[in-house]
């Protein structure tokens, strides 16, 4: 009876994290929209920015990044209620994948605004110590997820940025820039392009 028991129990110890993979792949095919639009978003935020500080646009830097996070989470949150609120059901998976991102978020508007912008943070430094924050999102995110694509995406992010941190200058907003579009825009405009697969179990490490 005690070996029939452990074996259901195991069985439904798999279906639930079985249904947690599903519900991830459909949440990430679902949200890739929200890396398009903040690797977008923040991408041109760093390179109008970089342009604004260096005198080529009569602009204030600060007022290009505060229209730009207006503008992220003015449509960001709004697009987070609407999939909520047409979802057959708010999945674990899906909250924990959404405080993962908006976590990062507040900690990149942290940096941004108390360390960056204040200047304890010094300008050539801020690009790579942002990166390592969003590459450390896609790791956080890659066991529930795609997670070959996010690992390497981490990686990427983790490189770069140290890359950005042995070598600080102004042009690393640039590099930035180009970073949010080739490694977050582009790897989300094709999660919302992927058809859907059925879950594959494997192991979490």
């Amino acid at each position: 009876m005690d070996e029939s028991n452990s074996r259901q129990q195991v069985g439904e110890d798999l279906a639930i994290i079985r249904r947690l993979m599903e519900d991830a792949r459909e949440t990430v095919s679902d949200n890739g929209w929200h890396l398009v639009l903040w690797g977008g978003v923040l991408a041109a935020a760093e390179a109008i920015g970089h342009w604004a500080d260096s005198g080529v646009l009569p602009v204030s830097s600060r007022l290009v990044w505060g229209a730009a996070l207006g503008l992220g989470w003015g449509i960001s949150i709004p697009l987070r209620r609407w999939r909520r609120k047409h979802a057959a059901v708010d999945s674990l998976a899906n909250r924990i994948l959404a405080a993962i991102w908006i976590g990062c978020g507040l900690g990149l508007m942290l940096l941004g605004f108390c360390g960056a912008q204040t200047g304890t943070l010094p300008g050539p430094v801020a690009p790579g110590v942002m990166a390592i924050v969003i590459g450390t999102a896609f790791f956080a995110s890659s066991s529930l997820c795609d997670r070959v694509l996010f690992r390497v995406l981490a990686v990427s992010w983790w490189a770069m940025g140290g890359a950005m941190l042995i070598w600080p200058g102004p042009a690393n907003n640039l590099v930035m820039s180009a970073g949010l579009i080739l490694l977050m825009a582009g790897p989300g405009l094709l999660l919302t392009r992927r058809p859907r697969k059925p879950a594959r179990m494997e192991l979490i490490a």
